[in-house]
């Protein structure tokens, strides 16, 4: 079976690293920085199925590229929304834009590693 690859967008470079070293056994993972890193990872990379997204970073934030992957490019990702930043509005505005999930830091491993794997047999 082939791994499913995970785009991990998170401006904090330890945060990407612990969910790296997380679900590296499992999948196959990229990281990313910020919004604008991540729009030209997932143009030159041939599937992604499934987003880890932060809210709150430079350049483009979590949701502006949301806004921009649902709206502008048209691609169908699966995204969790993994986060210290949250607002009734804005985890409104995320389910809008089909968020899977909205997952707030600190976190839970089991409850983050479930959720991906929802994801992924519901692909099934």
């Amino acid at each position: 079976m082939n791994k499913k690859t995970i785009l991990i967008v998170e401006d904090e470079e330890y945060v990407r690293d612990f969910l790296d070293l997380l679900l590296r056994d499992k999948y196959i993972v990229i990281g990313s920085p910020d919004g604008v890193d991540a729009m030209n990872k997932i143009n030159i990379t041939p599937k992604i199925d499934l987003i880890l997204l932060d809210l709150h970073m430079p350049g483009i934030n979590g949701i502006d590229l949301l806004r921009t992957l649902k709206k502008e490019v048209d691609l169908d990702i699966p995204v969790i929304i993994v986060t210290a930043y949250s607002s009734p509005e804005i985890r409104d505005e995320a389910v809008e834009l089909g968020v899977k999930d909205f997952i707030s830091k600190p976190f839970s491993v089991d409850y983050l590693e479930r959720s991906i794997r929802n994801i992924f047999e519901k692909q099934s």
